[in-house]
């Protein structure tokens, strides 16, 4: 087994590099028996540096490739592995790349292949400046294998973080691959998140982004999809306090991401009046006086490149709130863009933590685009004094080259104080008052006066 390590250097004015490559060795050939397996590849926190300046980071674990037989079984893929878990708290901005590639299957008699080598990259990175990284998981060529890319980025200094994270399965039924992408900002720092999975049957790919500010606000983005054997893409975008609500064109068509969600808490005056623009009236109208806690895109495209057949796609927006005290709540659909046939069928629904507010399901394009098109929809009144879980949900259904994607806006008032009502404790005194006049003016001896004439 071959390995390499290096450091980066430190220093302020410059870009650092440092490049891992581990190596697992080749299984050897054989005439007349099987192959030699190909060796593990495992790399753990084997890279670092240090710049105030721009500073870039790669691990990348490799296995080594299953032996050939002539006459026999071709050798298993050595397995890959690479992990990174690092906390940067000086470089401006940090690019960091997690990498691992399972070894080939060997080939055999008959054309048969030995079982492909899994990948496996993990990667949290802590950054107080800009971060961007990047994370691929790649099993060899052979029979199955396994990917898997989970990438996971905070940006503890109020600064952008991008995440990339894909996996590619090797052949045949037994091949999974599973990518996600998380990240976490603080403010108006957008986190940008991607995830894409390919080359299996099984397997799903899961971006999410966090936002918060420090007020306690907080805005959580979601979008899945299940893996085919070509590309499927998912992405999240989200920031507090900033613009980052998205527009229903944005990533709408083939070849887009398959679903996708992005979100803004308590988006800055601009992006409201952008947002509301002079076409959404009735929304425009409701939301008069109101706050407004949150706006964002849900959508959803078929994914044309894989296998036919009927698929579903979700993504979601959770907004996690404290009022101070009662709050009516108002949600504005501002617009819905479709192509093709737009779904076979749409689910939306709105939930406080685990009580309903609105559940609507659509199977033709006409009623969900009256239903999305400038509609106010009231979601109640909400309790102030503790934590609101305001979750909403997108679910899409298609088979064919068809997609749709709404964008909302979510706004709140304080709920008219409730009229007084007297205390039961009053009613019951009142109550017994009356029966004892009744029963004073009732009582033996007591004479009506006579009328004198």
């Amino acid at each position: 087994m071959a390995t390499a390590t290096a450091i980066a250097g430190s220093g302020s004015a410059y870009r650092a590099y440092a490049l891992v490559q581990q190596n697992g060795g080749n299984g050897g050939d054989s005439y007349s028996g099987s192959g030699g397996a190909g060796a593990a590849s495992t790399l753990v926190n084997a890279v670092s540096g240090s710049t105030t300046g721009i500073l870039a980071l790669t691990q990348n674990a490799v296995g080594g490739s299953g032996g050939s037989s002539t006459t026999g079984q071709g050798a298993a893929g050595g397995n890959a592995s690479s992990s990174l878990l690092l906390t940067d708290t000086q470089a401006s901005t940090l690019d960091v790349v997690v990498s691992a590639a399972g070894g080939s299957g060997g080939y055999g008699a008959g054309g048969t292949t030995g079982t492909a080598g899994n990948g496996t990259a993990n990667g949290s990175i802590n950054a107080m400046g800009a971060l961007v990284l990047q994370g691929s998981a790649s099993a060899g060529t052979g029979t199955g294998g396994a990917a898997t890319s989970n990438m996971y980025g905070v940006g503890a200094g109020g600064n952008a973080v991008t995440i990339t994270s894909s996996s590619q399965a090797g052949l045949g039924t037994a091949a999974t691959a599973n990518a996600t992408a998380t990240t976490f900002t603080l403010g108006s720092a957008v986190g940008d998140a991607t995830a894409t999975t390919s080359g299996a049957p099984t397997g799903i790919a899961m971006a999410q982004g966090t936002a918060s500010d420090a007020l306690g606000h907080k805005v959580v983005v979601t979008a899945s999809a299940p893996t085919m054997t070509n590309s499927t893409s998912v992405r999240t975008q989200v920031s507090s306090g900033g613009n980052t609500y998205g527009t229903y064109y944005q990533f709408l068509g083939s070849g887009y991401p398959v679903a996708y969600s992005t979100a803004a808490a308590l988006p800055n005056a601009a992006a409201v009046t952008q947002i509301l623009g002079a076409t959404h009236a009735n929304v425009s109208n409701a939301l008069a006086g109101n706050t407004v806690l949150g706006a964002g895109l849900l959508g959803a495209n078929y994914a044309t490149f894989g296998p036919s057949g009927s698929f579903t796609y979700t993504s979601s927006a959770e907004f996690i709130e404290n009022f101070t005290g009662s709050s009516n709540l108002t949600l504005g659909l501002l617009d819905i863009g479709a192509y093709g046939n737009g779904f076979d069928s749409l689910s939306f629904n709105v939930k406080d933590g685990s009580t309903t507010l609105l559940s609507q399901t659509f199977n033709t394009l006409s009623s969900a685009q009256a239903f999305f098109t400038d509609g106010v929809q009231s979601l109640g009144v909400l309790p102030g004094n503790e934590f609101n879980y305001l979750t909403l949900s997108y679910s899409l259904t298609a088979s064919a080259a068809e997609g749709a994607g709404i964008t909302y806006i979510i706004g709140s008032a304080p709920a008219p104080a409730p009229v007084p009502v007297p205390s039961s404790w009053l009613l019951m005194v009142g109550g017994l008052g009356a029966l004892g006049l009744m029963a004073r003016r009732n009582r033996p001896g007591r004479h009506l006066p006579v009328a004198r004439v």
